[in-house]
């Protein structure tokens, strides 16, 4: 055990004071003790308690990722932010966990806080009936910011209303699909109007992550996404993970459109992972 005695200097200045922090230390390498932190919360609370230099940074990974699930949170967040632009700063995801149908508290949350969030990076929606004609708009607040989209275990009522509410988000390079579902008979219809809405909206993927399960009724609305608009034609990795394929030729069309796409990387987890990268 290292045993730290607390004294001043002949300045009056505690090493453990704002003033005294930097007179002994440079700020930068306090903050660099406190990034060492970042994952362990116990640790980041007992920092934000120890001064006010050590505040400002643990904050920053404190706020980093917030998670939201009850309105009375979402109440008590909206006010911190409020009374300190720099809590508001810190925040660079932001994940709203709801029930199926999305309630009143989740659409005033979404209005309320993405004027504030103008670091938002990253968005994360769970557990949710996407159908609220306001929610496309109201994400729309964070269009120039967010450049990752997840969507877990979330409802649309067509593969219309899924497309309605990426095209709020122009600027995503990197979209998560986990489990989501559609209100439609399957397999999943993807109409061309669809499509030109997505070829014109700009959106540039590199990423797509797909979590489904079983595989079959994505693969025509998949290959139809991705062969029939420029919005994936950025796109350098694409990972596709479900309980099993269901025949072989599901793996033999994805692997045939990797070969003649841009693609750095096709991931397959089918149980078993098969990957290909470098160029596929």
């Amino acid at each position: 055990m290292v045993a730290v005695e607390h004294v001043e200097n002949s300045q009056g200045l505690s090493p453990l004071s704002y003033d005294g922090l930097q007179k002994f230390v440079p700020l930068e390498i306090w903050d660099l003790v406190v990034d060492a932190t970042a994952d362990d919360l116990s640790t980041l609370k007992a920092c934000a308690t120890t001064c006010r230099a050590f505040l400002r940074r643990s904050r920053y990974h404190l706020f980093r990722r917030v998670t939201v699930r009850t309105g009375k949170f979402a109440e008590i967040l909206i006010s911190t932010l409020q009374r300190d632009p720099d809590i508001r700063s810190a925040v660079r995801e932001l994940q709203l966990d709801s029930s199926n149908p999305v309630p009143d508290w989740v659409i005033q949350t979404v209005r309320a806080l993405l004027p504030m969030l103008f670091n938002l990076r990253k968005l994360l929606l769970r557990s949710m009936q996407l159908s609220h004609p306001a929610l496309p708009e109201l994400l729309s607040i964070a269009r120039h910011t967010v450049t990752s989209l997840d969507l877990t275990l979330c409802k649309f009522d067509s593969f219309a209303a899924f497309i309605r509410l990426v095209l709020a988000l122009p600027c995503i390079t990197d979209l998560a699909l986990n489990f989501i579902s559609f209100g439609v008979a399957q397999p999943i219809v993807v109409a061309d109007a669809d499509l030109q809405l997505l070829g014109m909206s700009g959106i540039m993927l590199s990423t797509l992550r797909l979590r489904c399960h079983p595989l079959g009724p994505w693969m025509g609305a998949l290959l139809r996404w991705l062969r029939n608009t420029p919005t994936l034609a950025s796109l350098r990795k694409l990972h596709l993970r479900t309980a099993m394929c269901e025949t072989a030729h599901d793996i033999q069309t994805l692997t045939c459109f990797a070969k003649d796409s841009a693609l750095d990387t096709l991931v397959l987890d089918c149980g078993g992972t098969i990957s290909l990268g470098g160029g596929v």
